[in-house]
């Protein structure tokens, strides 16, 4: 999990130059079959969301109203960090609006942070979206 981790990281992160232009590995991957399958993303976000929960109740120190918190900002951020991830592999607005309230609803998140992931969801397709529009000759 920790090397598909560093992959997805790396495909915002690295690029090289062509000419005046960055081009990010992510454009070289991003259509790759393995990428643009739901299933792959389903493994992903169980996995990170399953080893940060496991993490935080193997060293809960705090009280039980603490570690809830943590947990639940824990799985805000992961669920976000998944959502902008998808976004950037093209997978579409609605398949990952519809993804992330279905993961939502397998942890303890209130309704107003699953309501903040999807109007993230809606703002990052609507910025790529208009990039696209922009880009175009």
């Amino acid at each position: 999990m920790d090397c598909l981790q560093r992959v997805l990281l790396f495909s915002i992160t690295y690029y090289r130059m062509e000419g005046t232009v960055k081009r990010y590995l992510l454009e070289d991957i991003k259509d790759y079959k393995f990428f643009c399958n739901l299933e792959f993303w389903r493994f992903y976000c169980y996995f990170a969301l399953k080893a940060i929960i496991v993490n935080y109740r193997r060293n809960a120190v705090e009280s039980p109203a603490e570690n809830m918190l943590h947990e639940k900002n824990s799985v805000y951020s992961t669920l976000l960090t998944c959502a902008n991830n998808m976004v950037h592999f093209g997978i579409e607005k609605q398949t990952t609006k519809n993804f992330i309230a279905k993961a939502a609803k397998s942890f303890p998140l209130g309704e107003m942070q699953v309501t903040e992931i999807l109007k993230f969801v809606e703002n990052q397709h609507n910025t790529a979206e208009a990039r696209s529009k922009k880009s175009e000759p």
